[in-house]
């Protein structure tokens, strides 16, 4: 099994404590837990416990979750976060450090590691009873580190799932989108950025992105974009680390949705 489809379980078992009208989910990227001593495990696991805080009906990560995509680190996050949290679901969008060298030469990479243990590359999660979707996108252009975007199945995959009107529907993804106030083409990717924009306009209640080892926000073509990087991985200049809180209350057919930064661990 897994670490998904546990959570695909664990979120059906946690439906009956967490109030679907006034409710928390939590997001943030890029921890590179492992027991190499370039990862920040104690960051992961503040994060971790200041999530329970907030009673959770998940937690999202946006990706980059170990160093890389070797099988013993993977293994070794799958431990670690159950060990201190067993009954939160938790859901991954493929970051670039989930995928593993396969040949030096070209440098190629495989991401069939990730996808045996920790889940697919792109999913959408749909919870009717809490009026709230979640659609998680694969960044990892052709699988060539450093290359990034949104080809067109996974624009099509986007698309079929928008069709279905939700209130409260969250876009999630690795590498964060270009717009106009972010441009380095090694942090924010251009490959189907307009398109993307172009399909969630007035869809989406936020776009959530981590990579980018800070936190940011922008509003851009009618969209609310997130990044938050900062669960664990080295951070940029005088950036925390930190974990996101969306709060979403339901009135009627309308829910209002809230976010709040909340730091963690040590900087």
């Amino acid at each position: 099994m897994t670490m998904y489809e546990d959570s695909l379980t664990l979120l059906q078992k946690r439906q009956k404590y967490v109030n679907p009208y006034d409710y928390n989910i939590v997001f943030f990227g890029d921890s590179w837990v492992g027991d190499k001593g370039y990862t920040s495990n104690d960051i992961f696991q503040s994060a971790l416990e200041a999530a329970r805080k907030y009673n959770p009906l998940f937690i999202l990560h946006g990706g980059d979750i170990v160093h890389n995509g070797a099988k013993e680190n993977f293994d070794f996050f799958i431990n670690f976060k159950n060990k201190y949290e067993p009954d939160l679901p938790l859901f991954v969008a493929v970051g670039n450090h989930e995928m593993e060298l396969i040949n030096p030469l070209d440098k190629s990479q495989s991401i069939e590691n990730f996808e045996q243990m920790i889940g697919p590359v792109h999913f959408a999660v749909n919870i009717p009873e809490y009026n709230l979707k979640i659609i998680s996108l694969n960044t990892l252009d052709q699988y060539i580190y450093g290359q990034y975007g949104l080809r067109n199945a996974e624009l099509t995959f986007l698309r079929e799932n928008l069709k279905q009107h939700c209130q409260s529907t969250f876009v999630t993804m690795h590498v964060p989108p270009k717009t106009d106030k972010w441009q380095d083409p090694e942090e924010f990717f251009t490959i189907g950025s307009e398109l993307l924009f172009s399909e969630i306009k007035d869809k989406t209640a936020g776009v959530l992105a981590s990579h980018v080892h800070a936190f940011k926000t922008t509003k851009y073509q009618h969209s609310r974009v997130f990044v938050s990087g900062g669960g664990g991985a080295t951070l940029l200049q005088k950036e925390i680390f930190h974990i996101m809180v969306i709060n979403i209350k339901s009135h009627g057919k309308k829910s209002k949705v809230s976010f709040e930064v909340i730091p963690i661990g040590r900087s």
